[in-house]
């Protein structure tokens, strides 16, 4: 970041500051090539003190043991502590969860790459098309599958949030998870966080 170097003090204005609409407007004017001024003209927050990034191909990290179907745990390989990220991979007739599930704090967005996502839940079951996002709340049973009868397998990116440890809980039919989390079993086959099933 050798352009981090030429930082003025209008710089490290707040970017809500009058004074400070374009941070370096003044400083990069007649300099460079438009895509040179654009990338300085944006330079990260400059009181964040540690920056990193990680890059990881789902290819290079192992299938998890165990799983009804293909998990590729990413986070896990990008030492991610905040949030959970997987790609699954179901051929016909597999459940993407260990079990029918809820999570007590985590948010969960299933993304489908390509194939459909059949998602059961207490209400209705959903069709989640290629190119398609399924959320579930917390509290909020669900179950993502591949059927039977499907032609092909389906990939889908899961994410969850946050990423807690033992926030799965097996959901009985016919109850209703409480915010308390009453009525969970923190020993069931899916009591782990996994980011998404």
């Amino acid at each position: 970041m050798a352009y981090a170097a030429e930082m003025t003090t209008a710089d490290t204005r707040p970017h809500n500051d009058p004074e400070n609409v374009c941070p370096g407007r003044n400083r990069l004017s007649g300099r460079g090539t438009s895509a040179q001024r654009t990338r300085e003209a944006f330079v990260p927050n400059r009181n964040v003190s540690t920056m990193g990034y990680t890059v990881v191909s789902r290819t290079e990290v192992p299938p998890a043991e165990g799983r009804p179907c293909e998990l590729r745990r990413l986070s896990e390989a990008a030492g991610t502590s905040n949030v959970a990220v997987n790609v699954f991979r179901a051929e016909p007739g597999e459940q993407i969860p260990l079990a029918y599930h809820y999570h007590e704090q985590q948010e969960e967005a299933f993304y489908v790459l390509s194939g459909t996502m059949f998602v059961e839940t207490p209400d209705e079951t959903y069709r989640v098309e290629s190119g398609s996002l399924f959320t579930a709340s917390p509290n909020s049973p669900h179950r993502a599958y591949n059927p039977e009868d499907a032609a092909d397998d389906v990939e889908v990116l899961a994410i969850g949030a946050p990423a807690v440890d033992g926030d799965a809980n097996e959901y009985q039919s016919g109850t209703v998870p409480s915010e308390d989390g009453a009525g969970s079993d923190e020993d069931s086959p899916d009591a782990e966080s996994n980011g998404g099933a």
